[in-house]
């Protein structure tokens, strides 16, 4: 499957990476956990953004989306008897969750240069910023081999 962002997907240790620049990130912190430069590390932690939801289209009521029911379960509205309309929940997926030897963490994003944090990206990045306060995305840019 071609990327949208031109880079080429690799595994490393049977883990399948979206791009080589990621791969190298698994990589450096393999090495730092075995020299004990960092605790531990977690591949593509999650964080939840915006939770599932159903809208009414007729009257625009907003119900809570039960987790667990089915996507296919035919809702109506309270207010108008419509058929709701399932908005689906939105997720972050980080590429890295770095624990450190001081017991904090840090959430890494590799990007191959700074063009690749696109539209999306930073959207969901203010998002994360502002539901996760005490967090922060460190961008971590990881240029091809030979390049600086």
């Amino acid at each position: 499957m071609k990327s949208k962002y031109h880079n080429k997907s690799c595994t490393v240790d049977n883990i399948r990476f979206a791009s080589m620049a990621e791969a190298r990130r698994y990589q450096e912190l393999k090495i730092l956990k075995l020299s004990h430069k960092i605790k531990d590390f977690e591949l593509q932690p999650r964080y939840l953004l915006q939770e599932a939801f159903r809208k009414c289209p007729v009257c625009n009521n907003l119900q809570p989306h039960i987790p667990g029911s089915k996507k296919k379960h035919d809702l109506y509205c309270q207010k108008c008897g419509e058929k709701l309309k399932l908005i689906e929940g939105m997720e972050y997926v980080g590429d890295f969750l770095v624990h450190h030897l001081d017991g904090t963490s840090t959430l890494e994003d590799v990007k191959g240069t700074k063009g690749f944090m696109d539209p999306v990206f930073k959207i969901k990045q203010k998002l994360f910023e502002y539901r996760y306060p005490e967090q922060t995305i460190n961008i971590v840019i990881m240029p091809a081999r030979g390049k600086a």
